[in-house]
């Protein structure tokens, strides 16, 4: 059975082969897309395609899109209207994978954009839909304001943002590989990682920026209307454990709780969030 983490394994393939000969590059990029029409929609993306209401015309932006990889698993699927921006450093990687689909007639457009990191090269009132996987948490305090006011600047009136964050609220921390600690203040929070030998610290306030979940809903608020918290929706989506890199019998059991009434709210708010808002 194929899973997320076959999808992540041939397009790593893929991007790896993109400067091989063009007939072995579109050899692995149809095995990438053979994959990803044969697995489930994979629990991180399915608050965004229930967001989109199915509606393959949507126009999409995928803020911070990484290597792209959700972009292009969405247009397999075909959300054709879509586009991914990331930082300038990527700049090269985006120009092989666009030279790539345009050659091979996949696409007339550029699916994947690098910016500066403040002005998203998009007109106003572009977009259906904006969402971003695990990159709130990665805005310095400037680039969070930023990032928002420009999302409300490039959607059209009662469009959709879905957003997808760790904070410091949770149990586990994946970034720092913690338990509770990374609660505390940054200077303090570093100090200890320092003293328990983690060279993750270097990364506290320099390049990851955890924050409390009501400040980041506090921001939403300022910009956007009809606030939700998709968390316990997400959590109670099917789980294709082929795909867990963890204790299966630890997560068969949290499934389990997380449908249980009051305690499964509770535990949603321990793990990584999911919300939704729109721009009025």
């Amino acid at each position: 059975m194929v899973s997320w983490r076959d999808v992540r394994d041939a397009y790593a393939v893929f991007l790896r082969c993109l400067q091989n000969s063009p007939a072995e590059t579109e050899q692995y990029f149809k095995e990438f897309w053979g994959i990803c029409e044969a697995i489930p929609i994979p629990s991180h993306l399915c608050s965004i395609i229930e967001a989109a209401d199915a509606k393959k015309e949507t126009i999409l932006l995928d803020h911070g899109c990484g290597t792209g990889i959700n972009v292009l698993y969405l247009y397999v699927l075909g959300y054709k209207s879509i586009v991914g921006i990331d930082l300038e450093y990527r700049i090269e990687m985006f120009r092989q994978i666009n030279k790539f689909l345009i050659d091979q007639n996949i696409t007339e457009k550029e699916l994947l954009v690098s910016y500066d990191g403040a002005n998203v090269p998009f007109d106003s009132d572009h977009f259906d839909l904006i969402y971003s996987t695990q990159v709130i948490e990665h805005l310095s305090d400037q680039d969070f304001d930023n990032y928002f006011r420009e999302e409300h600047r490039l959607l059209k009136k009662g469009g959709i943002i879905v957003h997808e964050f760790p904070h410091r609220g949770m149990i586990f921390d994946g970034h720092l590989q913690t338990v509770l600690i990374h609660i505390l203040p940054d200077l303090l929070l570093k100090k200890l990682l320092k003293m328990l030998g983690s060279r993750r610290h270097e990364i506290v306030g320099n390049g990851l920026y955890l924050r409390f979940y009501g400040e980041v809903r506090r921001n939403l608020l300022q910009s956007f209307t009809g606030f939700e918290d998709l968390t316990l929706n997400r959590l109670r989506q099917p789980v294709d454990l082929h795909d867990y890199e963890g204790s299966v019998p630890i997560r068969r059991m949290f499934s389990y709780c997380v449908r249980l009434p009051v305690f499964g709210a509770l535990l949603a708010s321990f793990v990584i969030r999911t919300i939704k808002a729109r721009r009025a």
